[in-house]
Parts: structure tokens; sequence; C-alpha cells
């Protein structure tokens, strides 16, 4: 899978130069460390923020719930063997109700924040997109890999840095 996907590549690689090398320019290449980027780009780290605070937000509410069923438990063994058969089991009862409203409460937190994650890494990602074929365009790059795709790339065409400058700048009102 490894060969095929670098002999797709290099056939592209091929493909563009040929085709620049026809029309008489010689073929441009720049690279962007993707890994590097979003440590270096403002809304991604105020997106992280964002979801950090609203899971201690999240957290609070969990840990009181879980109080509930904590002091539901604890006296159902305090006065369980006391209680009359009725009373217990509707003490037990109210204990699976608890747990299974604690369930549902920590299954829709997480999908509410990985909801909110994925669309805010969908709306980062294809603004990185557009930064990235505005920068090509503008310089007239042939073609613009990211870093893990390169077998061997010079330092002087890494636009990671310029990249994540101009995709702060669009992203800049986003929090």
């Amino acid at each position: 899978m490894m060969k095929s996907t670098i002999r797709a590549g290099l056939a592209a690689t091929l493909l563009l130069c040929g085709q620049a090398a026809w029309a008489g320019d010689a073929p441009l290449f720049g690279w962007v460390d993707l890994s590097k980027i979003s440590g270096m780009v403002d809304a991604n780290k105020k997106m992280l923020e964002t979801l950090k605070q609203e899971m201690i937000t999240k957290n609070k509410e969990t840990d009181a719930l879980r109080n509930e069923i904590l002091k539901k438990k604890q006296e159902l063994d305090k006065q369980g063997s006391l209680l009359k058969p009725d009373a217990r089991n509707k003490l037990e009862e109210e204990l699976s109700a608890k747990k299974r409203e604690f369930r549902r409460f920590m299954e829709e937190n997480q999908a509410e924040l990985d909801e909110e994650n994925r669309g805010w890494n969908k709306k980062i990602t294809q603004a990185l997109g557009e930064v990235i074929e505005d920068l090509g365009r503008e310089r007239g790059y042939t073609a613009i890999f990211a870093k893990g795709q390169v077998l061997y790339a010079d330092s002087a065409i890494d636009l990671t840095k310029e990249v994540a400058e101009r995709l702060n700048k669009k992203t800049q009102g986003w929090f």
C-alpha cells in the first residue's frame, strides 16, 4: 500500500514537472508541516481551550450526579436491611434510575463535545486548505506537499510558518 502511494505521488510529481517544463517554467514546490500547524494557529488553541472549559463545566454537573448516586447507595447500604421489602425495592429502583440518568448524561455530554470538536476541526481544516491553495496560486507553486508525504525537502521551501500566520489572520474573529 505504501509503495503504491509513493509511486502515485512520484508519478503525480513527474507529471507536474513535465507540464511545467513543457510550458517553459521550472516547477516550484513547497511543503507544510501539518503537525506543527495546530500549535501555531490561535483558532486551534482557542478551540481547545473552549472545549476544555466546557468539559470542566460538564464535569461539575457529572460530579453532582455522581454524588447523588453515592448518597442513594449509602442510604441503601445503611438502611437496606432494616427497610421493608417495598421500601427497599423503591430505594433500589431510585438508585438504578440515577445510574441510568448518569450514563445517559455522560453519553450526551460526550456526543456534544465530540460534535463541537468535529465542527471546529472541519472549519479550521477547510480554512487551512483555502490558505494553502491561495498561497500556492499567489506564488505560482506547482505543488505544495504535507511534510510527512515528502521524502526530502529543503527547508527553504517550508511554508509552515507563513501558512500558520495566514491561517491566524483568516480565523482571527472566530472566538
